[in-house]
């Protein structure tokens, strides 16, 4: 048996960091104003930053919700070996049976764990015990 992986919340969150700022300022402008051209306040102008306050704050509650969902996951995954049905060059399609049910989901590998793999061979998964068509690679 291997060492089981580990889920980093800097793995997701560094990917999406682009995203808080970029969707702040798109929903703070859009609706702000939206606000200011439609209500004729005086005091309308400060919709906008409320706005992407607000756009701030929905976006890292969607973060967190995800990456506990993720460590979850990560904690109580059953480890199942398949085998990869078909491989392209940074996406599977991986084969394996949990608790009775036959499963062929296509998942995105990071490029080294692409290359280590091929067609037709074994590969051990970790499967989401709440919901077993998800699957992580774990060598």
């Amino acid at each position: 048996m291997t060492e089981r992986p580990t889920y980093s919340p800097l793995d997701d969150v560094g990917a999406l960091a682009w995203f808080a700022p970029a969707f702040a300022c798109g929903f703070g402008v859009a609706v702000g104003t939206m606000l200011l051209v439609t209500s004729g306040l005086t005091g309308a102008w400060l919709a906008v930053p409320l706005c992407m306050l607000l756009g701030c704050i929905f976006f890292l509650r969607g973060t967190l919700r995800h990456v506990r969902r993720q460590q979850a996951f990560y904690a109580d995954g059953v480890e199942v070996v398949g085998h990869v049905a078909s491989l392209g060059v940074v996406r599977a399609e991986i084969e394996y049976e949990y608790d009775g049910q036959r499963f062929t989901p296509t998942i995105d590998l990071p490029s080294a764990i692409a290359e280590s793999l091929k067609e037709g061979g074994p590969v051990v998964l970790l499967v989401d015990p709440r919901q077993p068509s998800r699957c992580v690679v774990v060598r």
